[in-house]
């Protein structure tokens, strides 16, 4: 997927079918973790309670950057 603003070329970013999500309240907090099911990847976000499907949003969204800077990193090498 590309992502475009205002008609230009931003990034050529990762976009995730399948995630594997774990939520874990922590004291007054709730702790999403995002996992790709391929490659094992794990990333955190951490949040009030409330908050479930944005968490959730921002965590998928997280593993997708990571996964890209990842990709980016071995395409330069």
């Amino acid at each position: 997927m590309v992502l475009y603003l205002q008609g230009e070329v931003l990034a050529d970013r990762i976009v995730l079918d399948e995630v594997i999500f774990e939520f874990v309240i922590v004291n007054n907090a709730f702790r999403v973790n995002a996992i790709d099911p391929r490659s094992g990847t794990e990333v955190t976000v951490i949040g009030r309670p409330t908050e479930r499907e944005a968490l959730k949003r921002v965590a998928k969204r997280k593993l997708e950057y990571v996964l890209t800077k990842r990709r980016d990193s071995e395409i330069s090498r």
